[in-house]
């Protein structure tokens, strides 16, 4: 009964189609994707890209960076492709981690690889709230913190006004 309220919040926000974004990790140089990937390249801090796109289908994957982009490793049979460039955006149907994702963005600046998911707002919420709110709060609070959490990461929230 306590979380139908954030049951019918989670999906009311899912029509508005709002992407929240995790850093997942800030220091590998290589991860590993299990699926089906489209990697493109985006302009980043006015470097260009050399290929604009690649696709690799149902495999798993492994991606690391060396001095001038992203290599994509075929682990079944050691096939190799290099992306140039700075900044990637993969979509597709992958698993990292073990996490199930649609979206991920890996941006390389001087001192770190961010590997950033991209989650349905819906999806971002439920773990936040199941993970940091206990059970026993009151309903009003749940609301509260749920409509709190989604303006906080959509962006609304990131000054105090006091």
């Amino acid at each position: 009964m306590r979380f139908s309220f954030l049951v019918l919040f989670l999906m009311s926000s899912s029509a508005l189609a709002i992407d929240a974004r995790v850093l997942i990790d800030e220091v590998s140089e290589q991860r590993v994707l299990n699926g089906d990937l489209f990697i493109t390249c985006v302009p980043h801090q006015n470097k260009p890209c050399a290929e604009t796109s690649a696709d690799f289908r149902s495999g798993t994957w492994k991606l690391v960076w060396d001095r001038s982009g992203l290599s994509v490793i075929d682990a079944k049979n050691s096939s190799q492709s290099w992306l140039l460039g700075d900044r990637f955006v993969i979509n597709g149907s992958f698993r990292i981690d073990g996490y199930q994702l649609e979206k991920l963005e890996i941006i390389r600046e001087p001192s770190k690889k961010l590997w950033i998911a991209h989650l349905p707002i819906d999806r971002y919420l439920y773990g936040v709230m199941t993970a940091e709110v206990p059970t026993h709060w009151p309903i009003e609070a749940l609301k509260a913190q749920a409509v709190a959490l989604f303006f906080i990461q959509k962006g609304g929230a990131t000054k105090p006004a006091f």
